[in-house]
């Protein structure tokens, strides 16, 4: 019988979908302990929010809500629909909600969902991939380190906007000093991109809950911000209330900066224009984009790498910047590329 497995923070889930990533996890589900660390923290601060919560905070927890709906219907039933939860489904995927007196303090607790998941609601589903939805879940939406990252990309991409709009240079500069004051700890994203992208090559599905992950993240921030509280802290990280209304202002019909990074074959390297190479590449979900390189400035051996890992018909990790608007990309450029372990 092999050993009970605990999870008693972040770091050590985080472990164990590096394991199934790498094909090394060899347990069954009634043998691992989820735990009770993984929950979503808000605490905000006004005249409005004095153990209280606002319609418009509400909205940004049912937008979570829905989205861990969503993630387990693509996962079991492989669809974005939540027409197809049963009552007891939706009843063991409910988060708990608690708000403290005093400065509103919300906590949404993910532990019980992962203890309702764990007794078998999807008994059709492999022991794996229901190991990594209820890891993507607690993970996804209840700790620090997937909350800073969301923020950090989105900071990067709202930084590049600014300097590329019409705007004087003075509000550019207004603009990119508030969002300088949003300090974020991201110290192991790269390698946590590179597990997410292993856990969608195994489980493809796994890639459209992430962007419903993220998507939950957007419009709660949104509904945070738009509440308008005095101070914003959500998972424990302070977020400049003014860094959070230019984190999240969209302009309607605009192409925003977004980023594709991932696990993906190269299809076809196009060189009849030397000075501006297009390559052809698959995502592990099964998505063709056409691509070019970032500049003249990019590194020989990323170049080096797309090459042979066209003739060695080999996977490489991209990082990949691109302009979406709705469902539709544009501008695909790939900045860099690694070579991944087998």
């Amino acid at each position: 019988m092999n050993k009970q497995i605990i999870l008693s923070n972040e770091d050590e889930a985080f472990a164990l979908l590096e394991q199934i990533a790498n094909g090394n996890f060899n347990s069954n589900l009634s043998e691992i302990n989820f735990g009770d660390w993984s929950k979503l923290t808000i605490r905000l601060t006004g005249d409005k929010f004095h153990s209280s919560i606002t319609p418009t905070v509400m909205k940004g927890l049912i937008d979570v809500q829905n989205g861990i709906y969503k993630s387990y219907c693509v996962m079991r039933y492989g669809t974005e629909s939540t027409r197809q939860l049963t009552d007891d489904e939706r009843k063991k995927l409910e988060i708990l909600v608690i708000v403290t007196e005093g400065s509103a303090l919300i906590e949404a607790f993910l532990g019980p969902i992962a203890e309702e998941l764990s007794k078998g609601v999807f008994d059709n589903m492999p022991v794996e991939a229901k190991i990594t939805l209820i890891l993507l879940i607690l993970f996804g939406y209840g700790t620090y380190k997937s909350i800073a990252a969301y923020m950090a990309n989105k900071k990067e991409i709202r930084l590049k906007e600014i300097e590329e709009s019409s705007r004087t240079d003075v509000e550019k500069e207004q603009l990119k000093t508030e969002l300088e004051r949003l300090k974020l700890v991201t110290d192991s994203h790269n390698k946590n991109l590179e597990t997410l992208a292993k856990i969608t090559q195994k489980y493809p599905e796994a890639q459209k809950v992430t962007q419903t992950i993220q998507d939950s993240q957007e419009s709660l921030i949104r509904a945070v911000v738009a509440a308008e509280p005095d101070s914003i802290e959500m998972q424990g990280v302070e977020i400049p209330v003014q860094a959070a209304e230019i984190l999240v202002a969209t302009t309607r019909h605009q192409w925003l900066e977004t980023r594709l990074d991932g696990e993906f074959r190269i299809l076809q390297i196009d060189s009849s224009n030397a000075a501006n190479l297009k390559i052809k590449i698959l995502s592990s979900s099964g998505a063709e984009h056409t691509a070019t390189l970032q500049d003249e400035t990019m590194e020989r051996r990323h170049l080096d790498l797309i090459s042979k890992a066209l003739l060695d018909r080999a996977k490489l990790f991209l990082t990949i910047n691109a302009k979406k608007l709705n469902s539709n990309i544009k501008d695909i450029t790939i900045i860099a590329a690694k070579a991944i372990d087998q």
